[in-house]
């Protein structure tokens, strides 16, 4: 008798205090009901039992993040919608970390109520999550134009070069099998047809798609012009980090700009000397193909330029020389444009020289041999996630040698969690790289790491600099800006 009254207590004590099975919470008449299992890129039926009118707000929870999936006003009864599994600009969930969603009632009466419904995170399916082109034209043959495609999910990836005037002539196709979606593919298109003679003249179309559903393409124009392009020869600079662009028509002209690098392999050094010979001292390494030279002096005898450039390790700035024969000027992908604020620690992203918005990162922590160096920078590959004492770095992209842009680090295993990092945003406190924020900010500031590996294209133009937030206060007073506004989805170039 003592064990069914015990029981009997249980049961009624779990009902006072509202109840959690998979895929539903109940707290009193405030029900929330979720499919056990919620996949990216699959459309997910909530259900909300609203005991009240009142605004309703529906929040996932995720490794200590939160993000807002519905919000409105409501009257008392039941409240639908779909959820497609996706974060912040179309981030995915993160497979294999536990999650949950919060419903949040504010009643008319001022009462605040909550419940939560935990899920699993399933594999997301097989969706284009970018396909970003190097640049919008081509000069036959090029051997430099590609596309940064990212599937969501291990699967074939479908691609084709049409006529824009003929969609059904593919003049290049070809299928991948993707079995790691953490590394982005590479597709390279040298503007040339099938049988290897260069494309005559003209707008192309470059659409790609996943596991044969081509009505879920993504699609872009690609002008290849008449003539090719002539090399662009060796100048003084005109743009550098210590002219930092602050109107609207500088920043397209510096973001536009060619820019001289070590024509070299990314993460290659090639040393700069003290003087126009190789038995003087040596100020440093230059890593390749992403560090822009400021040209100072051309034409020197036995094949030598004269180069300023922000050392990699303390940072120092150097002037020096270096062989003119490893030196190439390249064109920016020109669109976007990024500046760094080390001051601020807050990242600024152009479009056509217009704010888009910003994020909070961290730079290097004082006291360190390796520093987040001020200069003028072209981003690199996409690379591979990667751990280090006991962080998972995602969204990596090569700006500097194993200087780095990446999303603050979290915690891995079961319970994963960006906390620690996270708080540090805003301050010095990486090993040099600039870890991005995982998540819109409450600081006036509206993109994440995602963004910027999703939206920004391989050599757009990062300059990196001590005080840019106090140079354009400075230099336009109320026309200046401390940060953006938060954005809701970002601009699409390929209309």
């Amino acid at each position: 008798m003592r064990v069914k009254r015990f029981i009997w207590f249980l049961a009624i004590l779990a009902l006072l205090s509202g109840w959690n099975a998979a895929g539903a919470s109940y707290a009193g008449d405030f029900l929330i009901t979720a499919p056990e299992q919620i996949a990216s890129y699959e459309a997910h039926p909530i259900t909300v039992h609203v005991p009240e009118d009142g605004q309703l707000t529906v929040r996932v929870r995720q490794m200590e993040d939160e993000m807002v999936i519905w919000s409105g006003e409501v009257i008392q009864g039941e409240c639908s919608f779909e959820w497609d599994g996706l974060l912040s600009y179309g981030e995915l969930l993160h497979f294999g970390q536990s999650a949950e969603l919060i419903a949040e009632l504010t009643g008319q009466t001022g009462n605040v109520q909550s419940v939560r419904s935990a899920f699993t995170v399933a594999k997301p399916k097989c969706r284009i999550q970018f396909a970003l082109p190097y640049r919008d034209s081509i000069c036959a043959p090029d051997p430099l134009y590609q596309v940064d495609i990212k599937l969501s999910a291990p699967g074939e990836l479908h691609f084709t070069v049409c006529p824009e005037e003929e969609p059904g002539k593919k003049i290049v196709s070809g299928i991948r099998w993707v079995t790691d979606p953490d590394i982005v593919e590479v597709v390279r298109w040298r503007g040339t047809l099938k049988n290897g003679q260069n494309a005559p003249a003209g707008l192309y179309r470059f659409t790609c798609w996943p596991d044969k559903r081509e009505d879920l393409s993504v699609s872009f124009p690609i002008e290849v012009a008449s003539e090719k392009a002539e090399e662009l020869p060796l100048t003084l600079t005109s743009y550098w980090a210590d002219r930092v662009p602050l109107s609207k028509e500088e920043r397209i002209a510096f973001f536009s700009s060619p820019v001289a690098v070590v024509d070299g392999l990314e993460g290659s050094g090639t040393p700069v000397f003290s003087e126009p010979t190789y038995n003087s001292l040596k100020l440093g390494m230059v890593h390749g193909a992403t560090v822009s030279l400021k040209i100072l002096e051309l034409g020197i005898p036995n094949g030598w330029t004269k180069v300023g450039f922000c050392r990699y390790g303390d940072g120092s700035y150097q002037e020096g020389y270096i062989r003119t024969e490893s030196l190439a000027m390249v064109r920016p992908s020109g669109h976007y444009g990024l500046i760094a604020d080390l001051a601020s620690q807050t990242m600024y992203v152009f479009l056509d020289g217009e704010l888009v918005g910003s994020l909070l990162f961290s730079s290097a922590m004082d006291g360190l041999k390796v520093e987040t160096c001020c200069g003028v920078f072209l981003t690199g590959l996409r690379m591979e996630n990667f751990r280090e004492e006991g962080f998972q770095y995602d969204y990596v992209i090569r700006i500097d040698g194993s200087n780095l842009l990446h999303q603050v680090g979290y915690r891995y295993g079961p319970n994963a969690s960006f906390t620690e990092q996270r708080q540090q945003l805003g301050t010095r406190a990486s090993h040099g790289c600039i870890r991005m924020a995982e998540t819109p900010g409450e600081r006036g500031t509206g993109l994440t790491a995602w963004w910027i590996y999703s939206h920004i294209p391989k050599r757009t133009v990062l300059i990196v600099v001590d005080d840019y937030a106090k140079r354009l206060s400075e230099a336009m007073g109320e026309a200046g800006f401390t940060a953006a506004s938060p954005v809701q989805d970002a601009p699409d170039l390929s209309e």
